[in-house]
């Protein structure tokens, strides 16, 4: 089972089909999942091949059923990345 927090689990779980950003990372090439993510209504919106990850956006219960996925090795939450200057 891929690492996932327990507070992102429990939004997945009740989300149902609302749509959800996560980032994905996987155990190698993430190109090689693009068709299955497609499939299950998953859009890869950016690919991360030097860091095995994939950014995508989806239903909450279509990206939920990656959790056991032997391939995906952690599932976060894609958020906002802020930088502070001086």
């Amino acid at each position: 089972m891929a690492q996932i927090s327990a507070e992102l689990l429990e939004k997945l779980q009740s989300a149902g089909e609302a749509q959800v950003q996560l980032i994905i990372r996987t155990t190698d090439d993430p190109g090689k999942y693009v068709t299955l993510l497609e499939e299950r209504g998953i859009e890869v919106q950016q690919r991360y091949r030097l860091t095995n990850r994939l950014a995508v956006q989806g239903p909450a219960d279509a990206c939920l059923s990656l959790v056991s996925e032997p391939w995906v090795e952690a599932v976060e939450e894609d958020r906002p990345v802020h930088t502070w200057t001086a």
